[in-house]
């Protein structure tokens, strides 16, 4: 008998952070009292000891996947869709853990509604900058619903209106997807990308979904690290191959225009030239968020004068492409929140300038210390 769930667990170099991993997993049978679910973990050919503790946990209700190549986390977990027998499945980072009482909830209901042939569950999950000692609720749900297409669209829109703020799509963590949605709509994440893939492929899935629910449930502990010390936000690649929001945010956008049009059709209706003028505003608002947002985190690699002109250069070309340059032109900072000063600077090519109020930031976000006396709670997103 396939199981109901499996946790496809991603790993490389996780040799601090798979054990605890890989533990909360497992607890979703004890608490359930059934072998509900499978752990799958893929070791991405990792050079520290992550192979040989994953190994040491290695009981039943666990497979092992190990690679002889390091090919990144999209192909480690294409692998996972592709070997999995399950009847859904839930994507782990190594250096997370899941809330297992939770999930253990999330299976139960799987359970009573798999007649319903569900294609994605979105739960609600908990970012912790571990350095910083901040914890971020990110709370979407606060009764289960069915979003339907007129919801999706509305999400999508004010994720791409506020991508930094509004995380929904961002990460492919706190989902839930069906096996056989996946294999049979040849969902796959983009192995060409560097970042930016769980947007791309999130994109995929909301276009291909006929039924997502929404659950009230915390069901993921993201760990946070600064840029540097993350494969996202890592050194050892160009600032150039950080850019892959610009076909992750093509997908989305996509997807909102395939999703409006099946509305459409619905009322029997056509769509307009302001419905294709809006999605071109949305896209350029989308790019102008990630374009800052982006600017500001690869700010990590000044450590000096050489750096800085380095990093000067690096901006000067990267952020020169026709789709940033349009884009700018539209981007509002007063719907994302984001800084007026950098937006003006980027759009103006004033490279300098770039590489110094993103420096500042840098420092004001990850530098400078901070006293959070409180869980910061972002709030709920109305459509949802």
């Amino acid at each position: 008998m396939s199981a109901l769930l499996t946790f496809g667990i991603t790993c490389f170099n996780k040799e601090h952070t798979i054990y605890d991993c890989i533990i909360s997993c497992l607890k979703v049978n004890e608490i359930i009292g059934e072998d509900f679910c499978r752990v799958v973990v893929v070791d991405d050919c990792s050079s520290d000891k992550s192979f040989s503790k994953i190994k040491n946990i290695c009981t039943k209700g666990i497979d092992i996947i190990r690679l002889e190549k390091n090919d990144g986390v999209s192909n480690a977990r294409n692998i996972i869709i592709e070997n999995s027998n399950s009847e859904y499945l839930s994507f782990v980072d190594g250096d997370d853990k899941i809330n297992s009482s939770d999930f253990a909830l999330l299976c139960t209901y799987i359970r009573e509604s798999l007649d319903k042939r569900i294609d994605m569950f979105i739960g609600n999950y908990t970012s912790y900058e571990c350095d910083q000692d901040i914890k971020i609720k990110n709370e979407y749900f606060d009764l289960r619903k069915t979003i339907d297409s007129s919801l999706l669209a509305e999400a999508i829109q004010n994720y791409m209106l506020m991508p930094n703020r509004l995380s929904i799509f961002s990460q492919c963590f706190a989902k839930v997807f069906s096996v056989t949605f996946l294999q049979n709509n040849y969902l796959k994440f983009d192995t060409s990308l560097f970042n930016f893939e769980d947007v791309d492929f999130l994109a995929k899935c909301v276009r291909n979904t006929d039924l997502c629910v929404g659950l009230p449930l915390d069901l993921y502990v993201h760990n946070l690290s600064k840029p540097g010390y993350s494969e996202t936000w890592s050194s050892q690649r160009s600032l150039i191959s950080h850019l892959g929001y610009l076909t992750a945010v093509d997908s989305m956008a996509l997807s909102l225009e395939t999703i409006r049009n099946k509305i459409l059709e619905m009322d029997s209706r056509s769509s307009s030239d302001s419905d294709l003028y809006q999605i071109r505003t949305l896209k350029a608002q989308a790019i102008g968020a990630y374009t800052c947002i982006t600017s500001v985190m690869q700010a990590f690699r000044v450590k000096g004068l050489k750096s800085f002109i380095q990093y000067t250069n690096e901006l000067g070309i990267c952020l020169s492409d026709k789709r940033i340059s349009q884009s700018m032109k539209s981007y509002d900072t007063k719907l994302s929140g984001g800084s007026q000063y950098l937006a003006l600077a980027i759009k103006n090519k004033f490279w300098i300038l770039v590489a110094l109020i993103a420096l500042s930031k840098f420092h004001a976000r990850y530098i400078r210390p901070k006293i959070i006396d409180k869980p910061i709670r972002p709030g709920k997103i109305k459509v949802l």
